[in-house]
């Protein structure tokens, strides 16, 4: 396809794209609760953000409202139909950053567990209706501790 590279640079190769209610809120929310650093907020037609970008280390979050292209597609909070996709990173307290979560408005799913792959995770539901798993690793992977 010519000279050009595939993706702009310091683009990841893949990034979530949600659906939400409110363009510039979800931005704040993620900064606030899980210390995202907010990215571009790109107007509609409407002159409301109807895009916008959050980073969090080297990977970037998209997000945005239904528009023109995409009018029925909405958030798990609007349709009331759980989220199918759930979001997982790694944090460095992985208990620091369930409690900020919560603080910051997010819905208790599951407590922080440690795991039998060596991750402590806990789940949160933000407010738009999607699923975050929160971990950091505690321990090397042992298949001995594959359940049975």
């Amino acid at each position: 396809m010519g000279d050009r590279p595939a993706r702009p640079q310091d683009t990841p190769w893949m990034m979530p794209y949600l659906m939400v209610r409110d363009v510039e809120a979800a931005q704040a929310f993620y900064e606030k609760a899980f210390g995202f650093t907010p990215g571009i907020l790109v107007n509609g037609p409407d002159g409301k953000p109807g895009h916008g970008e959050s980073h969090y280390q080297d990977q970037r979050v998209m997000y945005g409202r239904p528009c023109g292209t995409d009018p029925d597609r909405v958030a798990p909070a609007v349709s009331e139909t759980p989220s199918a996709i759930g979001m997982f990173f790694y944090v460095e307290d992985i208990d620091a950053a369930y409690q900020r979560a919560l603080e910051a408005g997010c819905e208790a799913q599951m407590d922080p567990a440690n795991m039998f792959w060596g991750d402590r995770i806990g789940t949160v539901i933000d407010p738009d209706g999607y699923n975050w798993t929160l971990a950091t690793n505690v321990a090397d992977f042992d298949p001995a501790n594959l359940p049975h």
